[in-house]
């Protein structure tokens, strides 16, 4: 092999693996197809969810004691099929759905979740939808947390979430998933 090719072969291959990893950091490069669709979700109409979709959901937590934080943290909600609510307090929900975004440093555990402050005090939570392991179907909301951002020095107790989803009826419809773990033949 001559110099010159093994030269520009190493400087192609440490470019496209800088490539790579950039575009990996970035998020650019994803392992699964997507949709990528934005679904709102709204109490009384059930949204429909694929694998990779974006679900918005606009919400007011209401935190107990607003002195002691009023921006939200991490935002959850959590689902679960009709037959599976006598079993919950054990099994756990069967899908949930958290948005945990960027804040001071802090990578989120779900690429494409955020949380925005928007007015009077709502905020806009986007989810990413990962269904892996989640069957289809018609999934209810059976549980919602969030934690606020303390302001420094907090010492007392940790504000809870006052105004709860739960009160109003939320669903999601689940598509057929295709198998995104299928190896080609």
């Amino acid at each position: 092999m001559n110099t010159a090719y093994k030269v520009g072969f190493r400087w192609v291959m440490a470019v496209g693996i800088s490539a790579c990893l950039c575009s990996l950091s970035a998020g650019t490069i994803k392992a699964q197809a997507s949709s990528g669709k934005v679904v709102p979700l709204t109490p009384g109409s059930c949204a429909q969810i694929s694998y990779g979709d974006v679900l918005s959901f606009e919400w007011n937590p209401v935190f107990d004691n607003p002195s002691a934080g009023q921006m939200v943290r991490r935002f959850q909600l959590d689902f679960a099929k009709r037959e599976e609510m006598p079993r919950l307090a054990r099994i756990g929900p069967s899908l949930v759905l958290e948005a945990n975004p960027k804040l001071h440093g802090e990578v989120p555990n779900q690429p494409g979740s955020e949380i925005t402050p928007t007015a009077n005090g709502y905020f806009q939570f986007r989810f990413h939808v990962r269904l892996t392991g989640v069957a289809p179907g018609t999934y209810y909301l059976v549980g919602a947390q969030s934690d606020p951002v303390l302001e420094n020095g907090h010492t007392g107790p940790i504000p809870r979430m006052t105004n709860n989803p739960m009160r109003y009826p939320f669903c999601l419809d689940v598509a057929d998933q295709p198998r995104h773990d299928a190896k080609p033949h």
